[in-house]
């Protein structure tokens, strides 16, 4: 078993809360970030960002720099963090975690700078999104039944989504090449992508600028680009082209796609 992937707990300990630990693998280490998000919105959240020495599943590691964050997941400021210290409220500048995977479970222990959470430790289930979707579908053969059906449907009330795969849950094309670190994505992989796109486009895209940001990865999706994106549509009928545009003539029988409802 693999520490890589996007690993969700809850944890206990000093404070209580949600633990997010996303981790990409490499030829020789692996590499990501973890979350704390506090049971209690008052108080700040901990991000820290890390990397192993080796590939073994059981990894100690010190002096990890934390980051302390809103429930929007901005930074504090510094007038934010000195009125928490006036209300005697003191966050750590570095933590320990041990990591270790025993079977489909990682367990996670942590100890701060300051002393807290030294008996914490959370289990957490890897994510299902690699196996196949377990939601129960409507079955609807041949064209005609599809008309049908959405034809029914109130507008302006759904959204939907095509995929080629009736097996794949609502995932990413990012996620599904096994990829969980978007602080990575977001401070490598888009500066190249941003880097390419100017030398082959005339469109200039601004960065700090979400609309431009927005387009260019849809742009780059549309192009095979892996984002971790989905595209929606107000039209069933346009998620059925999407979820057949790979599928061949010769295939339609036998092949089965799925088309996601949402309440918007």
């Amino acid at each position: 078993m693999s520490l890589s992937g996007q690993w969700v707990a809850k944890y206990s300990g000093t404070n209580t809360g949600t633990g997010v630990i996303d981790i990409d693998e490499f030829d020789d280490h692996f590499a990501g970030t973890a979350v704390a998000w506090d049971d209690n919105p008052a108080l700040p959240n901990s991000w820290v960002r890390f990397r192993t020495s080796s590939k073994s599943t059981a990894q100690h590691l010190t002096n990890l720099p934390v980051a302390h964050i809103d429930n929007a997941g901005n930074l504090l400021s510094v007038d934010n963090i000195n009125r928490l210290k006036i209300n005697n409220v003191f966050l750590p500048a570095t933590v320990d975690i041990d990591l270790h995977v025993n079977g489909s479970t990682l367990s996670i222990q942590w100890s701060s700078s300051i002393g807290t959470s030294g008996d914490a430790s959370a289990n957490a289930v890897k994510t299902r999104g690699g196996l196949p979707s377990d939601l129960v579908p409507i079955h609807v053969r041949g064209w005609d039944g599809f008309k049908r059906k959405v034809n029914t449907i109130e507008q302006n009330r759904y959204i939907f989504r095509g995929q080629t795969n009736n097996k794949w849950r609502l995932r990413t094309s990012f996620h599904r090449t096994g990829r969980a670190d978007f602080d990575r994505y977001e401070n490598h992989d888009f500066p190249d992508l941003l880097k390419i796109s100017s030398a082959l486009t005339s469109y200039y895209f601004d960065p700090s600028n979400p609309l431009h940001r927005a387009a260019l990865l849809n742009l780059a999706q549309h192009h095979g680009y892996p984002t971790p994106m989905l595209d929606w549509t107000w039209s069933p009928y346009v998620a059925a082209f999407f979820a057949f545009r790979h599928v061949r003539r010769n295939e339609t029988s036998r092949r089965k796609v799925r088309i996601f409802k949402l309440v918007h």
